[in-house]
This record gives C-alpha cells, structure tokens and sequence, in this order.
C-alpha cells in the first residue's frame, strides 16, 4: 500500500488511463476508489470494546503519512468523547511490524494507568501488542482485550483470542475492476 502522498505520482504515470484508488486512497484525485470508511470502523471498534466493559481503550497506530492512520485516530477519538470515556492512550509504532507493536504496548504499559484494551490499526501491530503482553504476563483477552484491523489470519492460531477487523476480499477486486473498466464518473465504493 503506498502513502498518499504517492499518488500523484501514480496519477503521473498513468495519466488519463482508467485507474482505480484501493485502499489508501486521494480524495483530490480524480478517479473511483475502493475503500472502507476507516473512522466509522475504528469508531465501531471502540464501541465494542466499551460495549464489552472496557474503559481505559488505548490506540496503536502508525505512520500518518497515511490516510487511514488519521481517519482510524479520528474515529477512535470521537468514540471515546462521545462514550465519555476520559481515558486515552495512543502510541505510534515506528513502522508496521510485530516489533513495533510490542514496543508501543511496551511505552503504553510504563504509563502509570494501563490500558485495559488496545485498538491497534494493523493486524501486524497487534500480534505485536499480543506478544509484548504475555511477556508481561498479562492474560488475553481477560487482562487487556486487543482488536487488529486488516484480516491476516494470525487470529486463526489457537494462542490467539484477539477480535480483527477484515477490509479485503474477492468482492473488493470485482469492484475495482468494474470500476477501472466501466465509463461513467469516479466513485468511491
């Protein structure tokens, strides 16, 4: 996936021929994207966590070069003011790796009032947050409740009790290429 701001670039290269935005995505571009709606996601998610008894909800996330790490923080935000939930915690991950998450549940746990549950905006991440938590001896998902987002099957091992959220699947690739290939405006799916 490349940062937006990649995709002028892109939009250079290609020029005039139909092309279809999937995932990150530039709303100034003139051409149909595929994408979810990141901050309704992230904000459902924290819902959730909150639904679930859960009060001390902290974000992992990453590089905001890219659109998606604003849009999942924004979402995150609303959902905890309008839950009135006055605490959070937001680490940023260097990169998206399992090292990185481990390090930013790592900073998270320093603080003096630990989360209690993590919204971490890659999958990737939150193998990481997982990782970092057993080492510390806390129990998933009755110590600190972690939700990934993207659908890697990591959740699929049994040591796993994380929540994920899926955002591709063969419906997304049939709409990318109706999109590209059929002649109308660009639209966002």
């Amino acid at each position: 996936m490349d940062a937006a701001a990649c995709l002028q670039q892109l939009k250079g290269l290609i020029g005039d021929a139909p092309w279809v935005q999937c995932a990150e995505y530039d709303p100034a571009i003139a051409a149909s994207s595929v994408t979810i709606n990141n901050k309704e996601a992230a904000y459902e998610t924290v819902r959730y966590l909150a639904n679930k008894g859960r009060r001390r909800i902290a974000l992992v996330n990453c590089d905001m070069r890219y659109l998606y790490s604003h849009q999942r923080e924004s979402g995150y935000r609303e959902a905890l003011e309008q839950l009135e939930l006055n605490w959070g915690g937001v680490a940023y991950a260097e990169n998206i790796s399992c090292e990185a998450g481990s390090a930013a549940l790592r900073e998270l746990l320093a603080r003096p009032e630990r989360p209690d549950a993590v919204f971490a905006v890659s999958d990737v991440l939150a193998v990481g947050v997982i990782h970092a938590a057993l080492e510390a001896g806390l129990r998933i998902p009755e110590d600190l409740a972690v939700v990934g987002f993207d659908g890697i099957p990591f959740h699929q091992q049994p040591q796993s009790t994380a929540d994920h959220h899926r955002t591709t699947d063969e419906s997304a690739g049939c709409t990318q290429c109706s999109a590209a290939t059929e002649p109308h405006p660009p639209a966002a799916q």
